[in-house]
């Protein structure tokens, strides 16, 4: 099908984030001409597009009228989005990037680029050179990060993306991006597709990088609202 559905990974205890993972092809969906059905609370709502449907999973009871056509539930009380893969595309300059490195290295490029999406660059590094030093890891994930910085050839939001953000600020609905990439480069990705967050919380902010939720939990926290309001998107 064009697009399955927004499906729950996980409910997490009380007080934790809860984790959605929305899959939708990659096809161009054109304008998006939109018409939208409400079903019962704790149903899903549809979203009609001209060639695709997504369907966002839908919680609790209370829903707002937002026009003639559309209602929707006010939860989450904040989307907290990744970067890379979810918003914006950039799989081949991180494949490019990671290449490189891999080969100055005498490294496989194949199997290293198996495993680098999502993660901090210092946690890959860590990986293929376990008995390095944690001064040694830092050196080699900046000089890994540095191949990156002025590769921006095709970043570009994901089919879509621009769009939802739109609806969301238009909404008044509290959104933030958590991404694995230190500042800067977050910083260049984000101005080349046209993205702008009105939180950013970066790797070089937290102790420990994903997996652990310690940047969704600060992105929670500086929008000034619970974790358990929330949803990640990745």
């Amino acid at each position: 099908p064009p697009v399955q559905a927004a499906t729950a990974t996980g409910v997490l205890p009380p007080g934790s984030l809860v984790h959605l993972r929305i899959l939708m092809n990659r096809a161009s969906a054109g304008r998006w001409g939109c018409r939208y059905r409400a079903r019962e609370a704790g149903s899903c709502l549809q979203h009609d597009m001209e060639r695709h449907r997504l369907a966002w999973a839908t919680f609790g009871s209370g829903r707002n009228r937002i026009g003639n056509n559309v209602a929707m539930t006010r939860w989450p009380a904040a989307l907290l989005f990744d970067m890379d893969g979810t918003l914006i595309e950039s799989h081949a300059n991180v494949d490019r990037a990671w290449a490189t490195w891999a080969i100055n290295h005498g490294l496989d490029p194949e199997p290293v680029l198996a495993e680098v999406h999502g993660l901090p660059a210092d946690v890959t590094v860590a990986r293929w050179f376990p008995d390095a030093s944690p001064d040694d890891v830092a050196s080699l994930a900046v000089e890994q990060l540095r191949l990156q910085y002025d590769d921006v050839e095709g970043i570009e939001p994901i089919d879509g993306a621009a769009d939802l953000l739109a609806f969301l600020d238009e909404q008044s609905w509290p959104w933030t991006i958590y991404t694995s990439a230190d500042a800067e480069l977050a910083r260049v990705r984000l101005a080349a597709a046209g993205v702008t967050p009105p939180v950013l919380v970066t790797r070089d902010q937290v102790t420990d990088g994903k997996p652990a939720p310690d940047g969704y939990l600060r992105a929670a926290h500086l929008l000034g609202i619970p974790a358990d309001g929330c949803i990640v998107i990745e």
